[in-house]
């Protein structure tokens, strides 16, 4: 086999059999594997059937011979990590990092690539990985770049999959507050794109509400334009639900402004958001009259005929609600559309979005 391996490796018949060997290689031939290849791997790994062999490969070294790999890699890690074969061979590599000597030589073979990694199909998935497998106190040459440019990222599809990732990760207090600064500064164009309304969605999520403030603090002034698109409304649903009850009292006397109400009343999603308002309030113990009263003041505007049904639908709803308190029976509470995409039934649905 000597001077053979790379050869074989790249035939499906002998990348198969390489893989058994190595499932129950001593250490010599694991080595002799390694010296073998080591400099053709980055041709390896993105190879039909040499990434295979070469992820059975990594899984089978020492911390020390993933090292001499990774140094090998660092100057075409970039090219691996966004080829769609090569993607899951680093990924792989990654995975199996544990000592300070490898994370510094990949740090120092991606910190030159972040973006190109974030914004990739297939890099992102490599990006991904590293944030998983680095902890939070290691991960500031990633970080900073991404702060940077946290917007043109929440507004990309592969570049929202890291900004998710970063939000879920950040525990510290400073970081999470320069994220959720750049979050309130654009939080009114991000909830209005396909993509960027989940950055935000993710840490109204995740986050203690001391964290979003900003976010509600910005988004108040829009709220009826907010309320009638398809991406926005929902993040002002989420904003409902997380929100304390000063908050939604002045959530509510905005949208139950008349004039911001007659557009309201004749948008769908405009529905929704007070239909979430009305559960909201409820859940607050606070009265709905004032929901209702707007309601009744323009339901005249509502000129669709489905819709119009799903207003009075409100109403009924309502006054049975009051029935139900006085005679001491159970209250009638609103039906909801559940939109599973968004894995805890909040939320309404509205076509065919993506989840990432």
């Amino acid at each position: 086999m000597k001077g053979r391996v790379v050869e074989l490796a790249k035939q499906q018949h002998g990348s198969k059999q390489l893989q058994k060997i190595l499932a129950r290689a001593s250490p010599d031939f694991v080595n002799f594997a390694i010296e073998e290849c080591l400099y053709d791997m980055h041709d390896l790994m993105v190879d039909a059937y040499g990434n295979y062999f070469c992820q059975k490969l990594l899984q089978s070294s020492s911390s020390a011979q993933r090292h001499k790999i990774l140094n090998v890699l660092r100057p075409n890690i970039l090219k691996i990590s966004c080829d769609k074969k090569g993607t899951h061979s680093m990924q792989c590599l990654i995975e199996m990092i544990n000592m300070p000597e490898e994370e510094q030589e990949l740090k120092e073979g991606i910190t030159e690539h972040i973006l190109n990694l974030a914004f990739d199909p297939n890099g992102t998935h490599v990006l991904q990985k590293v944030l998983l497998c680095l902890k939070e106190d290691q991960i500031d040459f990633i970080f900073d770049p991404i702060l940077e440019n946290f917007v043109d990222l929440s507004m990309d599809q592969n570049g929202l999959c890291v900004i998710k990732k970063i939000v879920l990760k950040i525990q510290g207090h400073e970081k999470r507050i320069a994220i959720g600064k750049v979050l309130a500064e654009n939080v009114v164009s991000l909830v209005q794109n396909p993509y960027g309304n989940y950055a935000v969605q993710q840490a109204l999520d995740n986050w203690t509400l001391e964290y979003c403030l900003g976010i509600f603090q910005k988004l108040e002034p829009h709220l009826m334009q907010l309320s009638v698109q398809k991406f926005s409304s929902n993040v002002i649903e989420r904003v409902l639900e997380k929100s304390e009850f000063d908050t939604v009292e002045r959530f509510q006397k905005r949208l139950c402004d008349i004039e911001v109400m007659k557009g309201l009343i004749k948008n769908t999603y405009g529905f929704y958001v007070m239909q979430k308002l009305v559960s909201v309030m409820r859940r607050h113990k606070a009265s709905i009259k004032p929901v209702q009263q707007a309601i009744q003041d323009t339901i005249q505007y509502a000129t669709d005929k489905t819709l119009r049904q799903k207003w009075q639908g409100i109403l009924a709803q309502g006054q049975q609600h009051q029935m139900g308190s006085t005679s001491g029976g159970s209250s009638h509470g609103l039906s909801y559309h559940n939109n599973s995409q968004y894995g805890d039934g909040g939320g309404h649905y509205k076509g065919d979005q993506g989840h990432w």
